[in-house]
């Protein structure tokens, strides 16, 4: 075969990687043509003359036979030393406006004769059968066809299909979710700042539509500067004009184009300075900045606050947003399970007495102070059943005086136990005891892998970071995953897990598990627009059960 494969061709050899010979013969034909000329140029008679006209078909096989050598010698190129591409933010941003889809990169469609070649290739000695001449690569290079230096790695895969186009990918298909995949090194976060540029971008109004707003604005300010000469020559009349603007002003407001943004919420583990860079850029240029947060634990200065357990729907999410935090499976499972029920049990109690519920109150009170909340427990459960004990304060006091409790809170709960909960009991007050009346080495033992973590999340900064204290005068105000969608806002999220890989793990593990809590606000509220893009870079670092449960039935909340 002369020839690289056509579509249509999926049996057979193709026999791309050898030689181009058709060199030989278009030289062979372009040398008889001249030949040819120069009989009939310099020859007598009507032969010479038909000689001479004999040439043309000759030099037309000649430019035949060059092209299919340059063929096979440039689809080689393709092969070996393929051009990158390259592209600018106003290239990028300007074809996901014209297309109205989200631009992936520059690829093919995979056909089988894509995979047949590919099959050949992994065959054939590269490097005597597959690099074209030194001479024709720079001629490519000068052309612009080929790279000017050298790339690493094997190419091919980009060669076999020749002409590589503008790939899209619908909006509506992004709700299906997008995992990218490769090794060190290979593209994935520059693949992921592509994508989040245009999440950044998406809503923001087109040329036409801004020059529409713009001249809306114009007409308004010229009625406001009318109104104002109207009234300043007729005062009397005022109420009424302002009235009649007022009117033509909402009218005008509902044709009013308007940026339709999205909230934008990316995690990167390992603190990519590039990714941040573009995508503070692009929050600027759309006239975001202003709704730009970042939250860093080795940066606290500049960080915004957020409490990772404000959104939830029911409690034991968020007994299950901490014990996830423990090791799982075997031995471990038992202490797990134990500390789900402890977290649980404090979360209720700080509900029931309105304290906030934050990593800070979590392990203060798991530590050892659960007593301090039963009392206000005990009191707020005794005021709600007084009118079956109106004289339940003085029936304290007389245990108090005719037992050995030395403590209101020892009477109280003699009292509860004696005589409330026989009648009136309560769940979270019945949990406090349990845990208090449990064998306090035993208890120890059983929490020991919680309390690590618990201190981790809020020793030093990470206190102030993650367990704000609402209201609080703070330049950084205190926050929470519900109010940033709320706010349209782009969230960066540097884990840093390259210095401290076990914070930054559960770190990512807490805000993904509230962003799953958020999202599951949304659907049961039947909210799915604006829509709330969320990047995850390097995903094995943050990987969990919540995360999951997103990936699986978030589309419904967009």
């Amino acid at each position: 075969m002369s020839r690289r494969p056509a579509a249509e061709e999926v049996v057979g050899s193709t026999k791309f990687y050898r030689p181009p010979y058709e060199l030989v013969s278009s030289c062979a034909a372009l040398l008889a043509a001249l030949v040819y000329v120069y009989i009939g140029r310099y020859g007598e008679g009507q032969i010479s003359l038909f000689v001479g006209y004999m040439s043309l078909p000759l030099f037309a096989l000649s430019a035949y036979r060059a092209y299919e050598a340059f063929d096979n010698l440039y689809f080689k190129t393709l092969l070996t030393t393929p051009r990158p591409p390259f592209t600018t933010v106003d290239k990028l941003l300007s074809k996901q406006a014209n297309a109205n889809k989200v631009w992936l990169g520059k690829g093919f469609n995979w056909e089988p004769y894509h995979a047949r070649v590919m099959r050949e290739i992994s065959t054939l000695p590269l490097k005597s059968s597959m690099e074209p001449p030194r001479i024709f690569r720079k001629l490519m290079e000068v052309l612009g066809r080929a790279s000017p230096v050298a790339l690493e790695g094997h190419h091919y895969i980009h060669g076999v299909g020749e002409k590589e186009d503008d790939l899209f990918v619908s909006y509506r298909s992004r709700t299906t979710h997008t995992l990218l995949l490769g090794t060190n090194g290979s593209g994935k976060t520059r693949a992921l700042e592509a994508l989040i540029a245009q999440s950044i971008a998406r809503g923001a109004l087109s040329p036409e539509k801004r020059a529409k707003r713009d001249r809306l604005r114009r007409v308004i300010d010229g009625r406001l500067a009318e109104l104002d000469r109207k009234v300043e020559l007729n005062p009397s009349d005022a109420p009424r004009l302002r009235a009649e603007y007022r009117a033509w002003h909402a009218r005008v407001l509902k044709h009013m184009p308007t940026d339709d943004f999205g909230p934008v919420i990316i995690i990167d583990p390992k603190s990519d300075l590039d990714l941040l860079s573009r995508a503070y850029q692009i929050a600027k240029r759309f006239g975001r900045e202003g709704h730009f947060r970042y939250f860093a634990p080795t940066r606290p200065n500049c960080s915004f606050r957020i409490n990772p357990l404000a959104n939830y729907g029911r409690l034991t999410e968020l007994a299950n947003r901490v014990a996830a935090l423990m090791p799982s499976g075997g031995q471990s499972e038992t202490f797990k399970q134990f500390a789900w029920r402890a977290v649980n049990v404090v979360v209720s109690a700080l509900q029931a007495t309105n304290t906030p519920i934050t990593l800070v109150n979590l392990k203060r009170y798991i530590d050892g102070g659960l007593g301090e909340l039963l009392a206000p427990c005990l009191d707020s459960h005794f005021q709600s059943v007084a009118s079956h004990y109106p004289d339940w304060r003085s029936r304290v006091d007389s245990i108090r005086n005719r037992t050995s409790a030395k403590s209101d809170l020892a009477a109280r709960m003699v009292f509860y136990s004696e005589t409330v909960r026989q009648t009136h009991p309560d769940i979270v007050i019945d949990g406090i005891i349990q845990v208090l009346e449990h064998d306090s080495a035993h208890y120890s033992k059983l929490i020991s892998n919680l309390i690590p973590v618990l201190e981790q999340l809020t020793s030093g900064d990470m206190q102030r970071l993650l367990s704000p204290s609402y209201p609080e005068v703070d330049p950084v105000c205190a926050t929470n995953f519900q109010h940033l969608i709320d706010s349209n806002c782009i969230v960066y999220v540097n884990l840093d897990s390259l210095a401290d890989s076990v914070v930054g793990a559960a770190l990512g593990s807490l805000f993904l598990a509230d962003l799953t809590a958020c999202a599951a606000r949304r659907h049961a509220n039947g909210i799915n627009h604006p829509p709330v893009a969320v990047y995850v870079d390097e995903a094995a670092e943050v990987i969990n059960d919540p995360l999951i449960q997103l990936l699986n039935k978030g589309r419904s909340s967009g």
